[in-house]
């Protein structure tokens, strides 16, 4: 029987005494309570609060970063894993419930207040589109050129049933988008690029560009009721179309 230090290492060897102080060092502290540890164990991602005060963490996962509302189920798992990896059994559902509002605390008054957005966002002069991919990449784009970033600065969050978009690559040509559009050979290709930007006509309903500047195209009609006469409509900025006030039917 040992009675010290000084007798523990004539006895075992000094390799043997600290390699038991390693695995002291090492072992998780069972005086700290569940909650206690999963605070700890959400130290290194970054705590921040929307505009309208709702909490979010910025995670770092492999090569990338992950934005999880505190609420989501999403943030839960992904605490519950770090625990179970650390002491090798889940948490107490009243456990995880603490530890997430004193992060909630963390976030809303510790922590900055940034905006949060979906999908697409500006962001220094740069406009950032998210993919909705497992990599949480997105397309920066700018005056001059795109690219796909890893980690784009923009806090975005991804919305209940939102889907991925396919990786855009260099190459092709506006010019196939006559061929969705069904548009006739002369139909110029600075009207498709004007009807791309503004989104206000549909397939089918296309008609030739007047000298006007106004492209001409004719309701889709059933077959049933008055024939709705053409219209001009303005493919120019979205916010100085004019507005679309009916229809003018003939004979009216």
């Amino acid at each position: 029987m040992t009675n010290g230090v000084d007798d523990l290492l004539g006895v075992a060897g000094p390799d043997e005494v600290l390699g038991l102080f390693k695995a002291a060092e090492g072992a998780p502290d069972f005086q700290k309570t569940q909650a206690q540890v999963l605070i700890e164990l959400a130290d290194g991602a970054e705590f921040f609060h929307s505009p309208s005060g709702e909490g979010f963490a910025r995670l770092e996962v492999e090569d990338h970063h992950e934005v999880w509302s505190l609420r989501s189920a999403g943030f839960r798992q992904w605490l519950i894993l770090r625990y179970f990896r650390k002491v090798e059994k889940p948490p107490s559902a009243q456990a995880l419930q603490d530890a997430i509002g004193v992060l909630a605390a963390k976030a809303q008054f510790d922590g900055q207040e940034i905006s949060v957005a979906v999908r697409v966002a500006e962001h220094g002069g740069k406009i950032y589109i998210d993919l909705g991919n497992d990599k949480w990449s997105a397309v920066e784009i700018d005056a001059h050129r795109w690219r796909v970033v890893s980690n784009p600065p923009v806090r975005f969050k991804r919305a209940r049933g939102m889907t991925a978009l396919p990786t855009p690559t260099i190459g092709g040509s506006i010019t196939q988008l006559r061929k969705i559009h069904q548009c006739r050979r002369r139909f110029k290709l600075g009207s498709l690029r004007r009807l791309a930007r503004s989104g206000v006509a549909t397939p089918g309903t296309i008609s030739h560009p007047d000298p006007s500047g106004r492209t001409r195209f004719r309701e889709k009609h059933d077959g049933k009721g008055p024939t709705p006469a053409r219209r001009s409509v303005h493919f120019g900025r979205p916010d100085s179309a004019p507005r679309r006030e009916g229809l003018a039917y003939r004979g009216e």
